[in-house]
């Protein structure tokens, strides 16, 4: 058996081509596709009622889907951002403001650790009953 050698790893690197994938899926899926991976999701035997109404539910979906409306509800954003005049889907700004709030918020340096291992929390209770002896 050979060590490993910065030539050895030289060599299997050089040998195997690895594929970087960059960016994101730009082909849009197919309408059955979609319909397949939707309805996926309501497998349960009890949704059969609502097949007629799921199909609606579907059919909006993939209109969302194809027609790239991925944030209906949108709001300018506001001037502390590089462009003011972008249009933010509603959800960002309150993250947003959120975050802000925490940052200007002063840090405890306190942790606390919980486990739910029955074991750890017997042994916890047995120390504590070992020390109220000790200190009574």
């Amino acid at each position: 058996m050979s060590a490993n050698t910065g030539e050895d790893k030289k060599k299997r690197t050089t040998e195997q081509k690895i594929e970087v994938r960059k960016g994101q899926v730009t082909e849009k899926m197919s309408r059955e596709a979609f319909r397949q991976r939707f309805m996926a999701r309501f497998y349960d035997p009890a949704f059969r009622a609502e097949d007629a109404s799921l199909a609606r539910v579907e059919d909006i979906a993939w209109k969302a889907y194809s027609e790239g409306r991925k944030s209906p509800l949108t709001e300018k954003a506001e001037q502390e951002f590089a462009d003011p005049d972008y249009d933010l889907s509603n959800g960002v700004m309150p993250v947003n403001e959120s975050r802000l709030r925490s940052a200007n918020r002063p840090t405890h340096h306190r942790r606390v650790a919980f486990s739910s291992s029955t074991h750890h929390l017997a042994t916890t209770i047995r120390v504590r009953a070992r020390c109220r002896k000790a200190f009574v």
